[in-house]
């Protein structure tokens, strides 16, 4: 799983139990505020899905993955 903080909320990219990319955003008390509603087979895909909402988010994310 990759994570960031941006202000009061943690951004998510992980695999889920099918084995597939999906991305999730989490408030400060750790509860799940949205989520993609699909999962995607390469980490591209939800990367690019992420971007259509938090262009900034989805950036620092794959930069995170990328380390």
């Amino acid at each position: 799983m990759t994570r960031v903080r941006i202000g009061r909320l943690n951004w998510e990219l992980y695999i889920n139990a099918l084995g597939e990319w999906q991305w999730r955003v989490k408030a400060r008390n750790w509860r799940i505020i949205a989520a993609s509603s699909e999962g995607f087979h390469r980490m591209s895909g939800a990367l690019r899905n992420l971007k259509l909402l938090a262009p900034d988010a989805a950036r620092r994310l794959k930069e995170q993955a990328q380390r």
